[in-house]
């Protein structure tokens, strides 16, 4: 895999989040950080991409059941251990990319 430099501006407030992800999470430089923060929000975003489906407007109704308590808990329980497994492997690519530099 080519890795390409890219040039990106941020704000103080950018740099401080990647810092706490940084640090949270144990990556040894914020290019680690970002590229963990993608590839942990492309791995919990829908196949068909989050912005195919835009939010329902007022007008629409709610489907039956999708904002009950349970479902939503069912959900989230979900996402997180989605969220868990995404970061493990995440992890564990950054590992091995540090170890051949």
């Amino acid at each position: 895999m080519a890795v390409t430099r890219t040039t990106i501006y941020l704000e103080e407030k950018d740099r401080r989040a990647l810092s706490l992800i940084q640090g949270r999470y144990g990556l040894a430089t914020l290019s680690d950080a970002i590229r963990f923060s993608i590839r942990v929000v492309q791995g919990l975003a829908p196949e068909e991409g989050v912005l195919d489906q835009p939010f329902p407007s007022r007008r629409q109704r709610r489907t039956k059941g999708a904002g009950k308590p349970e479902a939503v808990i069912v959900q989230a329980r979900q996402t997180s251990r989605a969220a868990r497994q995404l970061i493990a492997q995440t992890k564990a690519f950054l590992d091995q990319r540090r170890r051949r530099a």
